[in-house]
């Protein structure tokens, strides 16, 4: 009975100890059982004898099992406690991660911001034309940095996705003339626009899937140098609105297409890399995902899919 009034546990509001409450009422009720028989005369054989053995044999093995079960409860709250640890400590290391990407991504435009405003600073040394340059180049790199830290922030700051129903066909047809009138980074890009109009209307975020086309459209302009033919098409697949905007340029490697969507990992010289993992995260918001087919030489096409049972 004392050994089961010390296995009793004895935090408070702790739910995971069944096995050592169990274990103590064992304990306890073995020890009022042995009591019990030294004032009991039994003849050997008889069937008093048989019962008082039985129960005896009964809280042995009850008692065994009590035991595994409290072995399992330790090990199952210290698997947890050590998946606990893991968990922060990955969450510290991707803290890290973006730590280290976002002073890598900063410390270009700063730098060509800190020249430039060197170069100002003598009014005797440039002409007026090496002044407008150096100008041009410091509002360049500006916006540059404003755009990095909007990105970060998007990433880091993530908005819920107000989904209301609308038809996608807008959405394309808006980001299409928005390339079509940019020219400055598309002159030569033929847009071709192909819209199934069977594809339903369906609940999605307007803001955030335009932004996930221009960007994803973008990057097919970038590819091509402004050179080529970008295509946008609007079909059903299955269950699953395909959204997908295609390039001619030169493919993505297969070791750099594995890598697309990680933070600040990017192929472009001022590229931000979060683009395109901000809208994967944007998609996947709305129960959707993003397929890559992609082979050097041969262009590049992204699909995006929006699931149409969330409408």
């Amino acid at each position: 009975m004392a050994a089961g009034v010390l296995f009793w546990p004895s935090r408070v509001g702790v739910t995971r100890c069944r096995g050592e409450r169990l274990l103590a009422g064992l304990l306890a009720l073995w020890g009022a059982h042995r009591i019990v028989i030294q004032f009991m005369t039994i003849a050997t054989g008889s069937t008093g004898y048989l019962a008082v053995h039985a129960v005896f044999i009964t809280l042995y093995f009850l008692s065994t099992f009590a035991v595994i079960i409290m072995v399992l409860e330790r090990a199952r709250s210290e698997s947890e406690r050590l998946h606990e640890r893991l968990r922060e400590a990955e969450r510290l290391a991707t803290a890290g991660e973006l730590a280290a990407g976002m002073a890598h991504e900063i410390r270009n435009p700063l730098a060509a911001i800190v020249n430039a405003t060197a170069l100002l600073t003598d009014e005797t040394g440039l002409t007026a034309e090496e002044r407008s340059s150096t100008l041009a180049a410091l509002r360049t790199e500006a916006r540059r940095l404003n755009r990095i830290l909007s990105d970060f922030l998007q990433l880091a700051r993530p908005q819920q996705a107000r989904r209301a129903p609308g038809d996608i066909r807008e959405v394309v047809q808006h980001v299409s003339a928005l390339i079509r009138d940019d020219r400055s980074r598309a002159p030569r890009v033929d847009v071709r626009v192909a819209v199934d109009p069977t594809v339903p209307r369906f609940a999605f975020d307007r803001d955030q899937v335009t932004q996930v086309l221009w960007n994803v459209a973008l990057n097919g302009v970038e590819a091509m140098n402004g050179r080529g033919r970008l295509s946008l098409e609007v079909a059903r697949k299955n269950d699953d609105v395909a959204l997908a905007v295609s390039d001619t340029g030169p493919g993505i490697p297969s070791e750099r297409l594995a890598r697309v969507f990680e933070p600040f990992y990017t192929g472009k010289p001022n590229g931000s890399g979060l683009g395109l993992t901000i809208a994967e995260r944007i998609v996947v918001a709305h129960g959707g995902r993003i397929e890559i087919d992609s082979q050097p030489g041969r262009g590049t096409r992204v699909t995006l899919l929006f699931p149409l049972e969330a409408a």
